[in-house]
């Protein structure tokens, strides 16, 4: 899928899901950003980092 089109999809993606929870679109950007949220973001973002690198160093040992 080309790029643009990617990012279309996560823009609507995004949209849905602020719709989802009734997040204003432009109160999204504050919730994300605010100092009680910011240590949770980085922590799920280390584990996701985290799981990906691995997977590439298994299947990388595995051969595959």
């Amino acid at each position: 899928m080309p790029q643009e089109q990617q990012e279309e999809k996560w823009i609507n993606d995004i949209r849905k899901y602020c719709k989802s929870l009734n997040i204003s679109i432009n109160d999204l950007w504050k919730i994300v950003t605010d100092l009680k949220v910011y240590p949770m973001i980085r922590g799920k973002a280390f584990e996701f980092s985290t799981y990906s690198r691995l997977k590439q160093i298994l299947l990388r040992k595995n051969g595959l």
